[in-house]
């Protein structure tokens, strides 16, 4: 698809390749509040703009006036599973990339 891998069924696809332009470049997470914060460029700026946010295993309750474009901040809903983690953002055109981050 566009020059990228993809298994389709029947070999009949219509999918297109999206380049992703937002990036998360960072974040940090409070253990004691259970809030993460995730920083980058071209962030979803709306509600509308996005999915979800999932962090060592749970899901993040997002703060809608934390969506600047450059962070957006949320809560866990439950206890985090131990272990290093990168949070996993789902807007609505899909995964933002976290290439680059260290736990």
């Amino acid at each position: 698809m566009n020059g990228n891998p993809a298994v389709c069924h029947n070999m009949t696809c219509d999918l297109n390749y999206i380049e992703p332009d937002a990036t998360i470049t960072g974040f940090s997470f409070d253990t004691s509040s259970f809030v993460l914060t995730v920083t980058g460029t071209n962030l979803p700026t709306t509600m509308e703009d996005m999915q979800d946010i999932i962090f060592a295993d749970t899901y993040c309750v997002i703060d809608a006036s934390s969506l600047t474009g450059t962070s957006i901040t949320c809560t866990l809903e439950s206890d985090p599973v131990c272990g290093d983690h990168y949070p996993i953002v789902h807007a609505a055109r899909g995964y933002l990339p976290t290439t680059g981050l260290s736990a």
